[in-house]
C-alpha cells in the first residue's frame, strides 16, 4: 500500500489539516513560552536552583501522567479533552502574569508544573486522536508529519523566544 505525500493529506483532509495547523500555532506558542518562562524565574529568583525547579517542574509531570493521560484518552472523549486541557492551559497561562505583579517566583513553578500536567493529557488525546482522522493509507504520512512539525517548532519556538528575551 502507498502512503499518501504531505500534499495530498493536507489537502484530501481537512479535519486533519486543523488539528495540523493548529499544532503549529500552539507548539510555536508552547517553546516560545518556555523560553519566556525560564527568563521570568532567572530575572525574579537570580537562582540557578529555581531555574532547575523550573526544569524539573515541566518534567516530572509528564512521567507521572503519562500512562493516566494514555488510559484517560482511551476511555473518554478525545475531542472533550482536547478542548478542556487548551482551556484549562489558557488559565493557567495567566497565572505567569501574576508573579510580574508582584507574586512569589514560586506561582511560575506550580504554573509550569501545572501547563505541563494538561498539556500531558492534550498530547495523548492529539496523538491518539490521528488514528480516527485519517485513513489506513494516510496514517503514516500524518504521523511523521504531526511528530516533525513539534520538533521544528519547537527550534523555531525556542529561537523566537530566545531572541524576545535577548532584547
Amino acid at each position: 500500500m502507498q502512503s499518501v505525500t504531505y500534499r495530498e493529506l493536507l489537502q484530501s483532509n481537512i479535519n486533519f489539516r486543523r488539528l495540523w495547523f493548529g499544532q503549529v500555532i500552539s507548539e510555536l506558542g508552547t517553546w516560545f513560552s518556555f523560553v519566556a518562562e525560564l527568563g521570568l524565574v532567572q530575572l525574579y529568583s537570580g537562582s540557578s536552583w529555581v531555574t532547575t525547579a523550573l526544569l524539573v517542574s515541566r518534567l516530572l509531570p509528564v512521567l507521572i501522567f503519562a500512562p493516566i493521560a494514555g488510559v484517560a484518552v482511551d476511555r473518554l472523549n478525545r475531542r472533550q479533552i482536547l478542548i478542556a486541557t487548551d482551556l484549562l492551559r489558557a488559565m493557567i497561562a495567566l497565572g505567569f502574569l501574576s508573579v510580574g505583579f508582584g507574586a512569589p517566583v514560586w506561582v511560575a513553578i506550580l504554573c509550569s508544573g501545572l501547563m505541563s500536567s494538561a498539556t500531558t493529557f492534550f498530547e495523548a488525546a492529539k496523538n491518539a486522536s490521528i488514528a480516527n482522522m485519517v485513513t489506513r493509507q494516510e496514517m503514516l504520512t500524518a504521523n511523521v508529519l504531526m511528530f516533525s512539525t513539534r520538533f521544528l517548532q519547537l527550534t523555531l519556538g525556542a529561537a523566537l523566544g530566545g531572541v524576545t528575551a535577548a532584547k
